[in-house]
């Protein structure tokens, strides 16, 4: 498989030093584009100027698991309270039905169709490590996602838990995490 032709890469590369499509180091558009910067909203509750809108800027989000065929989730985790976790489904795949409960409070139960977000809050409190440091973490959410497709339905199982990276970044990361996954054959195949 040939790559692009120069031109094509050269042209691009005028495009991102140019500044269109404008970068901003630091803020990203949201979990459908992770890895990629964009432009911040625009404040319009009135402050700043129509020349100089202020901006509004959102916190990181971070990728802390993908499952080929099911899709991506993302955590968002500011300097407070709430983190946030976002499942994105493959936008190529069946809807889920996706069933989570969190910190062991009442569950909640939601179809996901195909390159649908599912946003789901977080609350977020200190947890003290060894040597008495602490860093915020959430409480474990338990996820349960059944996607059918013909001939098989996947189901998988996943305890996820969030904790804040101690470099200042901002990051996620995944604690305490456990996921298994299954796969249902409609003609009564055994799971596998």
């Amino acid at each position: 498989m040939r790559g692009p032709a120069p031109a094509v890469v050269a042209a691009l590369a005028t495009v991102a030093a140019s500044g269109c499509g404008g970068a901003h180091p630091g803020s990203r558009s949201g979990p459908t584009q992770t890895g990629a910067t964009a432009r911040p909203p625009i404040n319009t509750t009135g402050a700043g100027t129509a020349r100089h809108p202020s901006v509004v800027s959102s916190p990181p989000t971070t990728e802390v698991l993908a499952i080929a065929g099911l899709g991506r989730f993302l955590g968002s985790c500011p300097d407070r309270s709430p983190f946030s976790l976002a499942l994105t489904l493959d936008a190529t795949e069946a809807s889920d039905e996706v069933s989570y409960q969190i910190g062991g409070q009442r569950g909640r139960q939601r179809q996901v169709d195909p390159g649908e977000t599912l946003r789901i809050e977080l609350p977020a409190s200190v947890l003290r490590l060894r040597g008495g440091d602490g860093v915020l973490a959430t409480p474990s959410v338990m996820l349960q996602i059944q996607q059918p497709r013909e001939p098989q339905t996947i189901l998988l199982r996943a305890r996820l838990r969030l904790a804040q990276s101690r470099d200042g970044s901002q990051r996620c990361l995944l604690i305490g995490t456990d996921v298994r996954s299954r796969v249902y054959f409609s003609d009564g195949g055994p799971p596998r």
